[in-house]
């Protein structure tokens, strides 16, 4: 009885926080146009139940906030590899860019969150994009010493054109930022092996 009890409390709370937010039209749209959405908030606390239930009510699942994040970047930055898993099965884009050319795949990369970049992969995330930075997925995972995603981009055929140096024109600009460089130049041993 008790254990009803809560789930039936628990339904009608998010109900309750559900409702609420629709009546402040924030299932589409935000307050301003790039606000901070209640799909963002729930992607990045990992609120697995709140996200259901936005996007069961069609919330847009690729709004943007202010910086052109989607609820997927704040999910994959924080690693919630549940409300990841949810927002792609409810078609977010997983190669959309943010205003700094930051895909999902370079949040899990940079954090490394193993399991949500290994899922981004599985669902044709590109670990070949650069950020406006010119930082690939890899790079950012071996410039902050994140090993085991290191290896899982490693085991990307699409990363090979990387390692064997085609990365475009600009090499000249900025030299030595292959990812074995940023390893090295911050003290990741273990990534150098």
């Amino acid at each position: 009885m008790c254990k009803e009890f809560s789930v039936i409390y628990k339904f009608s709370h998010l109900l309750a926080i559900l409702t609420f937010i629709s009546s402040l039209c924030l299932l589409s749209v935000c307050f301003s146009p790039h606000s901070f959405s209640a799909l963002h908030h729930a992607a990045l606390t990992g609120t697995t139940e709140l996200l259901s239930l936005l996007l069961e009510a069609q919330a847009t699942v690729d709004i943007k906030d202010i910086n052109g994040m989607r609820p997927l970047h704040y999910a994959a930055w924080q690693g919630k590899s549940d409300s990841v898993l949810l927002l792609l099965r409810g078609g977010a884009s997983v190669n959309a860019p943010s205003h700094d050319g930051q895909i999902p795949l370079h949040l899990s990369a940079q954090y490394g969150h193993y399991e949500v970049s290994e899922m981004l992969l599985q669902h044709q995330s590109n670990p070949c994009l650069m950020n406006k930075a010119k930082k690939t997925p890899l790079d950012l995972a071996c410039e902050f010493g994140r090993l085991k995603v290191a290896q899982l981009l490693l085991s990307s055929n699409m990363v090979s054109a990387l390692l064997e140096g085609e990365r475009g024109n600009d090499s000249l600009d900025s030299p030595s930022t292959t990812p074995l460089h940023l390893a090295a130049r911050n003290g990741h041993k273990d990534i150098i092996k």
